[in-house]
């Protein structure tokens, strides 16, 4: 029994209290004194990153309009290359629907400088459309196709410079 009332001495109580204590306080202390010291950090990351969402929208929707406008930009352009596409279908029917001239060819059909014709009959079925400055079928069709891929190149380029001059100048897709 003594053993037991021995060891209920103060001295052990207090050894005891101070063993368990002591680190308990130091570890409340440490963890109080880092919440002192981030508060401030905390409060200057909280204001940064409201700011930062702020920004974010306001990029947002600047990114927003501007493709938007791209976008109405690409469907106006389209529908002029539409139009321009089909203008030139329209005139390439009609320059089909014609049979070319040579320019330089002389319009009268006695030519001094030829002579007198000896040509048999067939032959001068053939020749009187080259007498008369007509273009052979194939030579007209050869022609019109030229002109008619000439016209879509040059719509090409015309609708590329129009996107170049537009987007070269960021502030005029905004000021439609």
């Amino acid at each position: 029994m003594t053993t037991i009332l021995a060891w209920f001495n103060p001295e052990r109580w207090i050894i005891l209290a101070l063993i368990v204590l002591l680190p308990a306080g130091y570890f409340s202390w440490r963890s109080h004194e880092r919440g002192i010291g981030a508060a401030p950090y905390i409060e200057a990351i909280k204001k940064q990153n409201e700011e930062a969402a702020k920004l974010l929208k306001v990029k947002t929707d600047e990114a927003n309009a501007a493709t938007q406008a791209l976008k109405d930009f690409h469907i106006a352009q389209e529908k002029t290359d539409a139009i321009n596409d089909q203008a030139i279908s329209i005139l390439a029917d009609k320059l089909h629907a014609t049979r070319l001239r040579d320019p330089g060819a002389t319009r009268c059909s006695s030519n001094p400088a030829q002579g007198p014709n000896t040509a048999n009959a067939s032959s001068s079925a053939a020749d009187g459309a080259q007498d008369s400055g007509l273009l052979s079928e194939r030579a007209s069709d050869f022609l019109r196709a030229q002109a008619f891929q000439a016209d879509r190149i040059n719509l090409a380029y015309i609708s590329c410079r129009q996107s170049l001059q537009k987007l070269s100048d960021p502030e005029s897709l905004f000021i439609n």
